[in-house]
């Protein structure tokens, strides 16, 4: 905790706060790729604070918030979401070819719920079978540094 409040009181808290969340992703469950989405409900619109690879997703992007049973698992009933291998993303994750071209069969979205209200998600990918139960528990150790990246950027935009 006294790590967490150091890194927000100093200058370039955000960038030192999304260093930390991927220390802590690779350190606990590890992933190829990681993301961390924030959920514009205004605009309607899924946007994309974080990324660990700028070349294949960048943060400027934004997609579309879909109402589809993904949508109802994690941002609904505030559930993780995952699957472990390409056949298992079914016709939810239009991208998984993408996925599959960069060495990414298995994804784990952990919903980020903030005040009662599911915020974003912290997104992993990673190969086959990566995603097993003990990596499954230690998301739920990566929530706090994703709800603070969430909120430092919500505090920068409404600013």
């Amino acid at each position: 905790m006294q790590e967490l409040a150091r890194i927000i009181s100093e200058p370039a808290a955000e960038d030192k706060l999304f260093e930390l969340l991927e220390q802590e992703v690779q350190d606990k469950v590890g992933a190829k790729l990681v993301t961390l989405m924030w959920l514009d409900f205004e605009a309607g619109r899924a946007r994309r604070i974080y990324t660990n690879r700028p070349d294949l997703y960048p943060t400027d992007d934004s997609k579309p918030i879909t109402i589809n049973p993904w949508h109802e698992h994690v941002i609904i009933n505030k559930n993780t979401f995952v699957a472990n291998s390409l056949d298992e993303m079914d016709e939810q994750f239009a991208d998984k070819d993408f996925f599959s071209a960069h060495g990414c069969s298995s994804v784990l979205n952990m919903p980020v719920v903030i005040n009662g209200k599911t915020v974003g998600s912290l997104n992993l990918l990673h190969e086959d079978n990566h995603f097993t139960e003990e990596r499954i528990k230690r998301t739920q150790e990566l929530v706090l540094t994703s709800m603070l990246c969430i909120m430092l950027q919500q505090s920068k935009l409404n600013s």
